[in-house]
């Protein structure tokens, strides 16, 4: 279950218009977290398949034109043969994963890191889902024992179970019950910007938060995991925490989302820690009047950072970028750790934490609704200059915590991996 409940804290918030007394005439209510969850999962979907069917898919190989052959749309492929279990990008002709030199391999991953749902921090949608199941599973339990959102805590006994989990979700746990101390709260105690918030503890596990804030036309979630336990109470692991948070104003047609993973100098002993990853994503999007997105209507805007020291050397590291419409076109970037020398793999972290050693694989491709090969293309997203990389949640950077208790929504129109806290 440990395994399990590491990933369970990413989420990204879309698709739905809320009232300012915290509850909507779809059901969405901020005091019921999961019922957010729940629609955002849909409108994340959305949002990707507008990505999908354009050239931004553009490894999605023509059947009839092979790898490299021009544009792509989905065709005959599925979004399993297009992206892996990680959310890693493949040619769905031969199953194997591209390489990092291949130029379709920055906005392929941007996309799959949208679609697929990998049940884990690997993608935007994977850690969301747990969170929602972990929610409801939550809410259920206040609802049973009359709690509420009193500010104090509550030591309960919580049964998953298929009401909010998967059976394979289930499965995984391996557990029937579990004991957590629970402290529901309005506003929320961990972050005031949020109308209600939960707290949720787990012996031997750690601790795990999110709320809910709803205004006119606007709904944005954040949700916190901390692993700092072992048995006995004692903290002997550290430095594994994640946040996430997101946002949709369904009335001017905007999506943010931001996922920190940081596990960078976790020492867990497992492939749980020594990586972390950082995403921030902009989207313009449409929503109907079900609070639905039902496509991209503007710009699109998104960096991914990826390091990982465990079980290295060699050591591995890369920056991907998006940025653009697909009216004049997307244009992706590509970023890699070296040694400093040429393509060569970084030989220590030092190099992996030394971003003027990332060495860009350059591609002429410009992403269109139509085309791979568009001519309308801006410069895109550009790594950032010097040798410091926050962006990555290496060396200096806000930490886990503290984003999380002093985050007060955001309001960038653009993705700046300069910027570690945009």
């Amino acid at each position: 279950m440990k395994a399990n409940l590491f990933k369970a804290g990413a989420a990204l918030l879309a698709g739905l218009l809320l009232v300012s007394c915290g509850s909507s005439d779809s059901g969405i209510s901020a005091d019921k977290p999961s019922t957010v969850m729940a629609s955002v999962a849909t409108a994340v979907n959305n949002a990707a398949s507008s990505l999908n069917g354009s050239g931004l898919t553009g490894i999605v190989m023509h059947p009839r034109r092979g790898f490299g052959g021009g544009f792509i749309g989905p065709f005959n492929y599925t979004l399993e043969q297009e992206c892996d279990q990680h959310a890693q990008a493949l040619n769905p002709a031969t199953g194997v994963q591209l390489n990092w030199d291949d130029e379709y391999f920055p906005g392929r991953t941007i996309y799959c890191l949208m679609a697929k749902n990998t049940g884990s921090p690997d993608s935007v949608q994977g850690g969301f889902d747990i969170v929602k199941s972990i929610s409801c599973m939550v809410e259920h339990v206040m609802s049973a024992n009359g709690i509420g959102y009193d500010g104090a805590a509550h030591s309960v006994t919580a049964t998953p179970d298929t009401t909010c989990f998967t059976a394979a979700q289930l499965a995984d746990m391996g557990v029937s019950s579990m004991t957590v101390t629970l402290t529901p709260s309005h506003p929320a105690a961990f972050n005031s910007h949020f109308d209600y918030g939960i707290s949720l503890r787990v012996t031997d596990f750690g601790t795990y938060s999110f709320g809910a804030r709803v205004a006119s036309g606007v709904i944005e979630f954040i949700s916190m995991e901390d692993q700092s336990e072992t048995a006995g109470g004692a903290t002997t692991i550290h430095d594994i925490s994640g946040v996430y948070t997101g946002m949709l104003d369904a009335t001017g047609g905007v999506l943010r989302f931001e996922g920190r993973t940081d596990r960078y100098l976790g020492n867990c002993g497992t492939s749980s820690c020594g990586w972390s990853r950082h995403d921030r994503v902009y989207a313009e999007v449409t929503a109907d009047s079900s609070f639905a997105v039902t496509g991209l209507r503007g710009n699109i805007s998104a960096a991914h950072a990826d390091v990982q020291q465990t079980p290295g050397p060699p050591y591995s590291g890369w920056l991907a970028t998006a940025d653009g419409n697909l009216t004049t076109g997307i244009m992706t970037r590509m970023y890699v750790a070296t040694n400093g020398t040429g393509t060569n793999a970084p030989a220590s972290t030092a190099d992996l934490e030394d971003l003027s050693k990332y060495h860009e694989y350059p591609n002429s491709k410009c992403y269109t609704s139509t085309s791979d090969s568009g001519s309308g293309c801006g410069a895109g997203i550009v790594k950032p200059a010097g040798t410091a990389f926050p962006f990555a949640l290496l060396g200096t950077y806000t930490s886990t915590n503290s984003f999380f208790t002093t985050f007060a929504g955001a309001t960038y129109t653009t993705v700046d991996p300069s910027l570690e806290v945009q």
